[in-house]
């Protein structure tokens, strides 16, 4: 790899920061680590795309898929009397904004639909709930981490 332009870079070490956070997730839930270590198969596959684009960008600067890392940590509780933790991490890249927002319609919708299956369930114990989804219009993956009453963190 000759050179690299600081945005390629950026985009690498942020990789590199949620591959340590995935491995980490992974070392404090064994039960997790096969849903665990096929998101590390789709990151280096991420990994791939983005060392071709750092070779590409000069040429096809307008082709560039616009990538969004969106990562929220929110303090939430299913019921007044509980104090749960969720943190939700989100990827999402897209060819274009129009597909950008129509995955992130996708990635809520699943979102929503984890949380309303799990009820109750969810916020007992500590727990990761992985979603994702890749075709035509590009890709989301989340990571919804939740510290429930039962967890010492």
């Amino acid at each position: 790899m000759d050179e690299i332009d600081s945005l390629t870079r950026d985009k690498i070490r942020e990789w590199q920061i949620r591959r340590l956070d995935i491995k980490e997730q992974m070392h404090l839930n064994p039960s997790k680590t096969l849903e665990l270590s096929r998101v590390l198969d789709l990151m280096d596959e991420e990994h791939a795309e983005l060392l071709s684009g750092s070779k590409n960008s000069q040429v096809e600067g307008a082709n560039q898929r616009e990538e969004i890392y969106f990562r929220a940590a929110a303090a939430a509780s299913l019921s007044p009397s509980t104090s749960e933790k969720f943190d939700l991490q989100l990827h999402l890249a897209a060819k274009s904004a129009a597909d950008l927002g129509r995955l992130l319609e996708m990635a809520v919708c699943e979102l929503q639909y984890c949380i309303e299956m799990k009820g109750t369930e969810l916020a007992s114990e500590h727990n990761n709930y992985l979603g994702g989804m890749s075709g035509t219009l590009g890709s989301y993956e989340f990571v919804l981490d939740v510290k429930g009453k039962g967890s010492n963190e």
